[in-house]
């Protein structure tokens, strides 16, 4: 089974456990408030088992997620990692060229999980491409990857077509998507896209990786779609390894915005956030709020000034080629990599020559 506080963990995943209690504490003194997260960890941390540990210990009642990824990004990766993890996710991607990358992984990790069949439905919704969020809605299709087949009333045919993905956008208790279909949340037009959308968002909790990699139209359609699952109680968690101040305060207003809906509603009265910040690097932190920005800030300097008394494991340089002429440029970066290459080579045992491994942008 999959544990959200994990036995004997090694010491560089120990952040997890701490972040999980921290949220946890959380949910017990308010069990009935959203839960704003912001999990901030560099690669190779297991920031996406992390986030569904979050996603878990923050959830009211029975766990229902739904991870939703840049279309630059997704490739199916997440949905087979929590494949590895024992777990069933249902895989909806909008985007033909995604799907077909996609496809042959979702095949193998399904082969290797001996889960469902892949299925792949297509749709036609009229779907502008000149819409507001500009390029997140490329192509206009509606496709599931690896979605399991649930038994659903008669009267949501009409907005699932019958297809499986539509049945999984409703009814699965874990769905990873790219960002492109559940935006439509915040768009009407997108019409029984955007029912599905708006019915995934109001009753399930909301992961969004890499938000920093959205453009500033998409980040717009991402806010509301925010927005939209704090109207209905939901849970956020923003899962990413930076993420400016300036998009920190657009996600915490959205957040805002819509639990100030959620809590007229339910006659709560009530205005403050309930949030956390979680790093990989530093102990976590909880708390009510009506801004976010200046605690923030705050952790961001405390993990510079933590890091940077560590020695560097990248060493880089910058330099000007000079020419656009491909040869001349060739020529440059070879002596580059040769200079940095003598200066931080290490030796062989039994060779008498040195390696290095680096990259060149």
């Amino acid at each position: 089974g999959f544990s959200i506080i994990e036995k004997n963990t090694p010491d560089r995943f120990e952040w997890q456990n701490k972040g999980v209690k921290a949220i946890q504490t959380l949910r017990d003194e308010y069990p009935d408030r959203p839960i704003l997260t912001f999990l901030n960890a560099g690669t190779g941390s297991g920031k996406t088992q992390a986030a569904l540990k979050m996603g878990i210990a923050s959830s009211i009642g029975e766990p229902r997620l739904t991870a939703i990824f840049n279309l630059r990004t997704l490739r199916s990766q997440t949905g087979a990692e929590y494949l590895n993890l024992g777990l069933e996710p249902d895989i909806i991607i909008g985007d033909k060229i995604s799907l077909k990358i996609g496809v042959e992984e979702a095949s193998l990790a399904k082969s290797s999980s001996n889960k469902e069949d892949v299925i792949l439905d297509g749709n036609n919704d009229d779907i502008s491409s000149s819409s507001e969020y500009g390029t997140l809605y490329e192509n206009d299709v509606d496709l599931g990857i690896h979605c399991k087949s649930y038994n659903l009333p008669e009267e949501t045919s009409k907005i699932t077509s019958g297809k499986s993905s539509g049945k999984a956008i409703i009814a699965s208790p874990l769905l990873v998507s790219t960002a492109d279909y559940i935006a439509t949340a915040g768009d009407p037009n997108a019409q029984r896209k955007h029912v599905l959308a708006l019915l995934r968002c109001s009753n399930s909790d909301i992961i969004i990786d890499e938000i920093d990699s959205y453009g500033s139209k998409a980040i717009v359609a991402i806010c509301r779609v925010i927005e939209i699952a704090a109207s209905f109680g939901r849970n956020v968690i923003i899962s990413s390894a930076t993420v400016s101040p300036t998009i920190v305060d657009a996600i915490f207003n959205a957040f805002k915005d819509g639990q100030k809906m959620y809590d007229a509603v339910n006659n709560l009265g009530e205005n403050k956030v309930v949030y956390s910040i979680i790093n990989n690097y530093i102990d976590p932190i909880v708390a009510v709020d009506n801004k976010i920005n200046h605690e923030y800030c705050n952790r961001i300097r405390e993990v510079i000034s933590r890091e940077s008394n560590k020695s560097p494991l990248r060493i880089g340089k910058i330099f000007d080629i000079g020419s656009t002429s491909f040869k001349y440029a060739a020529e440059a970066i070879f002596k580059e990599a040769l200079f940095l290459h003598k200066n931080n080579s290490s030796p062989i045992e039994n060779y008498s020559n040195k390696i290095s491994v680096g990259a060149i942008r």
